[in-house]
């Protein structure tokens, strides 16, 4: 029997959900520059910050150090997808774990910018507009990928990724055992 690990703990599990919610409403519904939009904003940084310092002194699977990958492991890893196989990683494939970083410094880069473009005179408003427009459409499109990597591995694995980021539990190993052909 296939024992199950709580990989994702109920902070990053909010933070996950919470992230993709509020910042695709700040990019999709709400009015760049109003007041909500701002706010949203303020709590995208809060929340970013919050998950760097979680990243750091969080729980075993949370921690960067658990995750990140080597230039090495990345290596493996990328040679294994080019031989047709998906290797099984407990927390992030080490493409996963690059797009996590990836994600927390462009929101950390649309925030700062954002705020910025409230400080009057302190910088070019249309360099801050620029980058701040930039950073949000790395964004989008980094979660486009993020979504279809997803549904890929999900489908090609059959691993249930989606609910595990909703439960916080993964199989020990993938396939289960009961999966496991001789």
């Amino acid at each position: 029997m296939n024992k199950s690990v709580k990989v994702w703990d109920p902070f990053v599990r909010l933070f996950h959900w919470c992230t993709a919610v509020l910042f695709l409403s700040n990019y999709a519904l709400l009015e760049e520059g109003s007041r909500p939009h701002r706010y949203v904003g303020y709590t995208l940084i809060g929340l970013v910050l919050a998950r760097i310092v979680w990243g750091f002194i969080g729980t075993q699977y949370a921690r960067f150090s658990s995750f990140v990958p080597a230039p090495q492991a990345l290596k493996r890893y990328l040679q294994a997808l080019a031989q047709g196989q998906h290797p099984y990683y407990l927390t992030h494939n080490p493409l996963g774990a690059l797009m996590v970083i990836f994600l927390l410094v462009m929101l950390l880069c649309t925030g700062l910018s954002g705020w910025l473009l409230t400080q009057e005179g302190f910088w070019s408003d249309r360099l801050m507009e620029d980058i701040h427009g930039t950073c949000a459409n790395l964004v989008m499109v980094a979660v486009g990928f993020h979504i279809a990597a997803v549904i890929w591995i999900s489908h090609r694995t059959r691993e249930p990724l989606v609910p595990a980021m909703v439960h916080g539990r993964k199989p020990s190993e993938w396939p289960p055992e009961s999966d496991h052909q001789d």
